[in-house]
């Protein structure tokens, strides 16, 4: 890695983005609507915590894909969305909100941002021991290509077997003609606890979150190996644009994984690296702004009459920010440990095969979206974390994610290992996104169902070797 080479070491770059900081600030400080005046602190702090960052942050840590991504979102919750929240003249803000919720709101924001940019800088760290423990491998003790062909065939037989596994996913295409929004096929109303059908379609949407990933990665793998050619590159991307192909419940999760294989491609194909950088700007572009359906529709089902209205709603709805952690205020209270043991068992797979009548419903997504006005709402990290802790170890989780997003960002610049390498990118990418566009419970979600998978996988594919001491 070349530590010279950074935008964020790049004075026009820091120039930009304070700039545009003063901007939103002034802009919203002196809006006449005071109910909402606070949301001003937003990109001031954001301001003071990112110049701080330049500080403490080593510039390895800017090579590092955790912070890049922790980066972005912190920006779009500090500034952009509350530029177009001002230019929609807030109308995303949900009902029942007052300032000071949005205070308190802001407050937790600030906190969770600072606490983040400490564990990011302190996170740096770990280079020098991840540099000094170089990773060697022996022979597989599993073919990783057989691996996959086995799971390949396995996913085919269920998809072909259990019919209802495919009315789980829609393509793009069905949500540019639908006027409706897709939010998944409950194929648990139809098939009872126990049943062969429920207990494979539940295993078919478990297993398919890591094998979307891991059989385009094997394909993309070989034909750079293969052919390492610009036309082989072209392939690779088409191979990755499948992904929007089975949109699942979870929309965001066809542009994350089109995000995790397009961020290998940049390793893999260093000579297309700008082309892969543009690619992903224009999927980011399009997810966000077309994605789910075209304008008429959308504006139709949010409620809004134009564009800066719109994209607020889109900006809360994907990157849940002020609007979403303010809401956690009207959420009823309840017992917090109760809280915290329901969410955490409403991740594990086969719930309720496994716990039968038990009943898991406090847990954090289900009081937040059973609260008059948040329906289909994300609670963001920092609100779960706040519902559950309190406001002075609110962090916490918010912590943690950074925390093993960039230690995975460091392996996966280390390891040598095919299986490790997606399953470090996929930690790291996927992990970070729990700060600003997943939460607590989707993020330990696949942390279970996918990483765990690819854990697995990479364990019985390869048998590792630990060489202590020394460098490269």
């Amino acid at each position: 890695m070349n530590e010279n080479k950074t935008i964020f070491r790049n004075p026009v770059f820091n120039i930009a983005v304070i700039s545009g900081c003063i901007i939103t600030t002034v802009l919203l400080a002196f809006d006449d609507e005071p109910l909402y005046s606070s949301v001003a602190l937003l990109p001031l702090f954001y301001m003071i915590v990112y110049m701080f960052s330049l500080i403490i942050t080593p510039r390895t840590a800017y090579h590092n894909m955790g912070y890049v991504l922790y980066f972005g979102q912190s920006i779009i919750k500090c500034v952009i969305a509350p530029l177009f929240l001002y230019m929609g003249n807030y109308t995303s803000l949900f009902g029942g909100l007052n300032s000071d919720y949005i205070f308190k709101g802001v407050l937790l924001l600030i906190y969770e941002h600072l606490i983040c940019t400490i564990v990011i800088g302190l996170s740096a760290k770990r280079t020098k021991v991840i540099l000094n423990m170089p990773i060697k491998t022996t022979a597989p003790k599993f073919n990783p290509a057989t691996l996959v062909l086995l799971m390949s065939a396995f996913m085919v037989m269920i998809w072909i077997a259990v019919p209802t596994v495919q009315n789980n996913f829609v393509t793009v295409f069905d949500m540019f003609s639908s006027q409706e929004m897709f939010f998944g096929y409950d194929y648990t109303s139809t098939n009872a606890v126990g049943t062969i059908n429920r207990i494979l379609t539940t295993l078919f949407l478990v297993l398919f979150k890591s094998f979307r990933i891991i059989l385009p990665f094997y394909m993309i793998k070989a034909l750079k190996e293969k052919y390492d050619s610009f036309v082989s590159f072209l392939i690779s991307i088409i191979i990755v644009m499948l992904q929007f192909l089975f949109i699942s419940e979870t929309v965001a999760m066809a542009l994350v994984v089109a995000f995790i294989l397009l961020s290998y491609m940049l390793k893999a194909y260093p000579q297309y690296r700008r082309l892969v950088i543009i690619i992903m700007s224009i999927s980011f572009a399009f997810a966000v702004f077309v994605l789910s359906l075209n304008f008429d529709y959308m504006a139709k089902w949010y409620g809004v009459n134009n564009i800066a209205e719109y994209i607020s709603q889109v900006l809360q709805s994907y990157v849940p920010g002020i609007c979403n952690t303010a809401s956690i205020f009207r959420v009823e209270e309840t017992s917090r440990i109760t809280t915290l043991i329901d969410t955490l068992v409403s991740t594990i797979p086969f719930q309720n095969t496994l716990f039968g009548s038990v009943s898991w419903n406090n847990d954090l997504n289900t009081l937040f979206t059973s609260t008059s006005g948040l329906n289909a709402q994300i609670v963001s990290t920092i609100a779960g974390g706040w519902y559950i802790f309190g406001f002075v170890f609110a962090p916490v989780f918010s912590a943690i994610f950074v925390r093993v997003s960039m230690i995975n960002g460091y392996k996966y610049a280390e390891t040598d290992n095919d299986l490790e390498r997606i399953l470090y990118l996929f930690m790291c990418i996927q992990t970070m996104l729990g700060i600003g566009v997943y939460n607590i419970q989707t993020t330990i979600t696949l942390w279970i169902q996918v990483g765990l998978v690819l854990w697995l996988c990479s364990k019985l594919a390869v048998k590792r070797k630990i060489a202590g001491g020394g460098g490269k």
